[in-house]
């Protein structure tokens, strides 16, 4: 329990510098290539099809896709700031809140209110780089909304991908 509030009290100052530099570099962050990218296998590539012209099993297939695209794109925002910390967050967020690694995509308005315990005003960068993160793995180009969540992005990327 130490250990993780060491990590959260680092994380929080982290953020703070962190916040400045996002605005710096956020522009070019997409093609960013960083050396976590190898812990993803492949791209996820969604395609819904007409509306109506799928069976059920299609549409949860698809469902279940972009769920594993926005779990994916978590993993990557939170690899940024190191496996031990990722691992760390995921088990305070399982612990305080009762939402598994895998529930993320389900209860993501858990996973922001958590995050934003954790990191405070630094979880806007978080959530932002998941966004693009997500965004990116879809095909979708990635707009910022000063006042969006992350659930907002999500909510966006899904609605896109259905229209799209």
């Amino acid at each position: 329990m130490v250990v993780l509030l060491t990590v959260i009290l680092t994380l929080q100052e982290f953020f703070i510098e962190a916040n400045c530099l996002f605005k710096h570099f956020s522009a070019g962050i997409d093609g960013l290539d960083l050396p976590i990218e190898g812990i993803f296998r492949g791209g996820i590539l969604i395609h819904a099809g007409n509306p109506g012209s799928g069976s059920v099993e299609d549409s949860r297939k698809v469902s279940e896709r972009f769920d594993s695209a926005v779990l994916e794109a978590v993993d990557y925002g939170l690899a940024v700031l190191g496996e031990t910390v990722r691992q760390a967050i995921y088990s305070h967020i399982g612990m305080k809140y009762q939402v598994k690694r895998e529930e993320i995509p389900e209860k993501l308005d858990v996973f922001c209110r958590a995050s934003g315990g954790l990191f405070g005003a630094g979880a806007k960068v978080v959530e932002k780089l998941i966004a693009r993160r997500l965004y990116s793995k879809l095909g979708l180009s990635f707009e910022e909304h000063e006042n969006w969540t992350l659930v907002e992005y999500v909510n966006h990327a899904k609605k896109a991908r259905v229209e799209g």
